[in-house]
């Protein structure tokens, strides 16, 4: 019998579409949706009236009002589009890897706040501070070792001002007024300072200091910069700032857009070092005095008592391009999106919202989120590709749609991250008690766009806070990569889309 089955397979034999139905019948979305791409007889199997409405209703974010009454046309259109909105499929295709990060090789055990945290792109890279000489190395920019201007130190009436402030010595140098911050660019050749209010831009070239403007950050001599990071390749400056009313986050720059004649191209054709140099200190010199985007702002205008936290600027380029009537106004001019910890006594949610022109702020997608008190399991975590890496065998996945899916929106400090294309969400929560952190994926509805709210989903739980989170498109690869790094090691997912993600 065996044998007889094993020829009928062979030879091209086809289950009958009613076996076929009957199987399909048993799976879940994710499940689903893999076997319907299988061979045309599973397509069209699946794609059928009853078992495209049976897979819907299961949707949780969908309503089902008109699901019984829609026509087999209407749902596989409904159900490629909420492939497309859930990321269905994707979890199938993620790529893990980790890796364990070696000590500094030049620590400073005399003096530990002379070692500075560098950020890039790719995580955290160690920096050290001599006097007035800041080394770093860094595979994107080599060695380099800067002369900071002295200017970067805070003067006498600020520090007795902080002093005042604080009460005593101890209590200052724990707060990040005495903590130096320093970021590069993608492209390695931007380096951001800061120390307290004051931050610093160098440009750097074959090794050498090519010049430098600096900017006040904040309006109270109390505030303090506690990081620094350079926003994708558009010419935003991130900003976390600390003060006796809390921490905010506030974007510098002009975002890319030269509307207002402001644009930090770096294009060298038909220019040479010294005109591209005057540029780019001439850009940074206006913007870091131009307030892109700002959470207190936004805080005061919501007027509700909602602290914003991680909040990240989400690329609408595709929207945002310059009006063929030049008396029109530029797009860039007339809102902000952004992706943030809405953080409430009540309910606390992660959402994107928009900023309009005269200040009003509307939420355009909501996350769906689950409570820490529910006492659910976490998932399990993803296996790494090695085994020296650590983890575990994660079994059988949760159905796409389980609430443990779900971040908790309940921690303090969330790191948030969003791809450069404006399409990808990715939220890290710290361990919290005995409860396991998580990194969260989801997808970030298009402006216009209708459907169902997408549903995150983790693509691991962790027993590590981490250090740094991002997620870029590689479009070499068909994928978008989240990179994290923890104190003891970086991390690696590849999601590598499938047909039915994004419409591709």
């Amino acid at each position: 019998m065996q044998e007889s089955l094993t020829g009928a397979a062979m030879a091209g034999y086809t289950l009958p579409t009613e076996l076929l139905q009957e199987i399909l019948l048993s799976l879940d979305i994710e499940s689903f949706h893999s076997a319907s791409l299988t061979c045309k007889s599973w397509r069209a199997a699946a794609l059928s009236t009853h078992l495209l409405r049976r897979q819907l209703k299961a949707v949780p974010t969908l309503s089902n009002n008109n699901i019984e009454t829609a026509t087999l046309p209407a749902l596989q259109s409904l159900f490629r589009r909420i492939c497309t909105t859930h990321l269905i499929g994707l979890q199938h295709t993620i790529t893990f890897t980790s890796t364990a990060l070696t000590p500094d090789p030049d620590p400073d055990p005399t003096f530990p706040r002379n070692n500075i945290p560098l950020r890039t792109q790719d995580g955290y890279y160690p920096a050290h501070l001599r006097g007035l000489t800041l080394t770093f190395n860094t595979p994107t920019s080599g060695r380099h070792e800067i002369q900071l201007v002295s200017a970067i130190f805070p003067n006498a009436d600020a520090v007795r001002q902080i002093l005042g402030y604080n009460h005593s010595v101890a209590s200052t140098f724990s707060r990040p007024f005495a903590r130096m911050q320093a970021a590069l660019s993608a492209c390695g050749g931007v380096l951001a300072v800061a120390l307290g209010r004051n931050v610093q831009i160098y440009f750097l070239r074959d090794g050498a200091e090519m010049g430098s403007v600096a900017g006040v950050i904040g309006e109270s001599g109390l505030e303090a910069v506690r990081g620094v990071e350079f926003e994708g390749v558009g010419g935003l400056l991130r900003v976390e700032i600390d003060g006796p009313g809390g921490a905010f986050v506030r974007y510098v720059g002009f975002g890319g857009c030269d509307c207002q004649g402001e644009s930090m191209s770096t294009s060298t054709s038909g220019r040479d070092s010294r005109s591209i140099e005057q540029a780019q200190l001439a850009y940074w010199e206006k913007a870091l005095q131009n307030v892109y985007l700002d959470s207190r702002t936004i805080e005061r205008s919501l007027g509700d008592g909602t602290s914003l936290r991680g909040m990240r600027v989400v690329n609408t380029a595709p929207a945002h391009q310059l009006p063929e009537d030049k008396g029109k106004i530029c797009p860039c001019q007339t809102e902000r999106t952004f992706f943030a910890l809405f953080r409430r006594a009540r309910c606390s949610f992660y959402a994107v919202g928009r900023v309009s022109h005269d200040g009003r702020i509307e939420i355009t997608q909501r996350l769906p989120a689950r409570r820490p008190s529910l006492g659910l399991k976490s998932p399990q975590e993803t296996k790494p590709a090695e085994p020296e890496a650590g983890g575990s065998d994660p079994g059988t996945r949760l159905d796409r749609f389980d609430a443990r899916n779900l971040p908790t929106a309940h921690s303090f400090d969330p790191l948030l991250s969003v791809s450069e294309d404006g399409k990808m969400l990715v939220v890290s929560e710290p361990p919290h008690g005995g409860t396991k952190g998580g990194v969260y994926v989801c997808r970030c509805l298009s402006l216009g766009e209708e459907g169902s709210e997408p549903w995150p989903f983790a693509l691991s739980m962790l027993d590590e806070p981490l250090m740094s989170l991002r997620v870029s498109w590689d479009e070499g690869g068909g994928e978008y990569v989240v990179d994290a790094q923890s104190e003891r090691r970086s991390m690696q997912w590849e999601l590598r889309l499938r047909s039915s993600c994004f419409g591709a």
